[in-house]
Parts: C-alpha cells; structure tokens; sequence
C-alpha cells in the first residue's frame, strides 16, 4: 500500500489504524501470531516513523498522539482471555514505552527483552510525542497521562477482571515510581543539595 504524503504523522495515523484492526482481541479471524508480531515491531516501527533529523534541515513533524497510539494496545490488554497474548503485549509495547518516558533512575533494571528493546531507547518516541488534549512532549507528563490512560482503561466495563487486576497492579507500581521520585526531590530541595 502507498501511502500518499508520507509525512511521519500520517504514518503514525496509519500504523494507529492498522493497529486497530489487526489487535482487535473481539475478532478471531485475525491469527495470534499476526497480534504479536505486531506488538513486536510496534514501538521501533513507530520510532523511525518519528525520525527527524535537525541537523539536515528536516522539518520537525507534527506531534503523534501516543495516547491515541497506544489505545489499540491497551483495548487488547484490557479484553484478551489469553495469559500469553497479555504478557507478550505488556512485555514488548507498554513496559517499554512507559520505562522510556520515565524519570531517570527511577527504574528497576529492565528484563532481557525489553533491554534489546530499548536498545535505541525510543528517542524518537518520546521526543515527538504528546497527548491528544494536550500539545506538552514533557516526558514525565507524557508518562503521567499514559499510566492514567491505563487506570482507564483498567477501570472500562469491558475489561476482563483478571487483566484489570493486572492492569491495575501495573498503574499503581507506576505510580509509586513517580511519588517516589516527588519524594526524592522533595527531600533533596529542602536539603538544598
């Protein structure tokens, strides 16, 4: 398929709609393998597809809503009845999208898998992203709104009551992670060091 204009952020719309379709967790005809090879490629997928360089005189691209982005994902995390398709996805999208908008040092070394992930760390991702409502690519606010976006969707009536336990343990550990960074800085103003 060609894709007329391909700017990155008509790109990242297109992976968000294929995105859609292929990770629906309600629509059988579309094998597990094609779901997880997805969810495989879709973060260095969607990193090159926010590539720009400014010292050759790119222009920067339009902002990707990552909130958006990752929706498909986390409708899937939410609904799916199979424990492997819930940890493959959390292990190869959401943990290392949130491990790399999160504040330095706030994190516990990260598994074998989602250190060949982070590899190139998704500059691209968290520097041309922001959220729907919201023009900001500030990092920690970045990661503040996708670990509410999975408080929501954890929260959805549709969710599975096994993943929304899941989901939700991943929220609150997230969230420690930052009220534990306020807390380090918090101590270390009133230091003064």
């Amino acid at each position: 398929m060609v894709i007329p204009n391909p700017s990155p952020f008509r790109l990242s719309l297109h992976l968000f709609y294929l995105t859609a379709e292929t990770a629906s967790p309600d629509d059988s005809r579309i094998p597990l393998s094609l779901k997880y090879h997805l969810a495989d490629i879709y973060l260095e997928e969607l990193d090159i597809v926010l590539a720009w360089n400014p010292d050759a005189g790119d222009e920067r691209p339009p902002r990707a809503p990552l909130d958006t982005l990752i929706a498909p994902f986390l409708t899937l995390l939410a609904r799916t009845p199979s424990n492997h398709t819930f940890e493959r996805v959390m292990s190869t999208v959401l943990e290392p999208l949130i491990q790399s908008l999160a504040p330095a040092g706030s994190s516990e070394p990260p598994s074998k898998k989602r250190r060949r992930l982070l590899g190139h760390e998704l500059s691209f991702v968290a520097d041309n992203s922001c959220v729907s409502s919201s023009p900001t690519t500030d990092k920690s606010l970045l990661h503040q709104a996708l670990v509410k976006q999975v408080f929501a969707v954890a929260s959805e009536r549709d969710t599975r009551d096994s993943n929304r336990r899941r989901l939700y343990k991943f929220w609150k550990s997230n969230l420690e992670e930052e009220d534990d960074d306020d807390d380090e800085a918090a101590r270390q103003d009133v230091d003064g060091s």
